[in-house]
Formats: structure tokens, C-alpha cells, sequence
């Protein structure tokens, strides 16, 4: 399974409100469910899943699904 593919099913266990086809797209601006609780669950989800743990500096910049992509790349996963 792809990292894209693993945080895709990701995304959907903490909103699952969300349709697949629409996650890699999905913000916290423009996505209705996401909202500050749900962010700290995904987090924390994202954080299990990949084992890597994201730094608190970095939280504010993870607000979609292609930020929390790009910055699991950047750590190499």
C-alpha cells in the first residue's frame, strides 16, 4: 500500500463523512466535518499509522490532506 493509499484510509476512519474520491482534496477551510477536534485526532492517527511523530511547530502548517502528504514525504515515509 502507497503512503498516499495508507493516509487515504486514514483520512476516512477520522471523517468518515467524507467520500473517498474527495479526501486528497480535503482542508480544514473547506471541509465541512474537519474542525479543531477532529484535526487532533487525525493527527494523532497519522502519527500511529506512519509512526512518526509530528512536532508541535509543525502542526499549524497540516491543515489538508496534501500538507500532511507532502510533510510525510519530507520525513521519508
Amino acid at each position: 500500500m502507497t503512503t498516499h493509499e495508507k493516509l487515504i484510509q486514514c483520512f476516512s476512519a477520522v471523517l468518515p463523512t467524507i467520500p473517498l474520491e474527495e479526501i486528497p482534496n480535503a482542508s480544514i477551510e473547506g471541509t465541512d466535518p474537519w474542525d479543531s477536534v477532529a484535526s487532533v485526532t487525525l493527527i494523532f492517527a497519522v502519527e500511529e499509522d506512519f509512526n512518526v511523530e509530528i512536532e508541535p511547530e509543525d502542526l499549524e502548517g497540516l491543515a489538508s490532506f496534501e500538507k500532511i502528504y507532502r510533510y510525510l514525504e519530507s520525513k521519508g515515509i
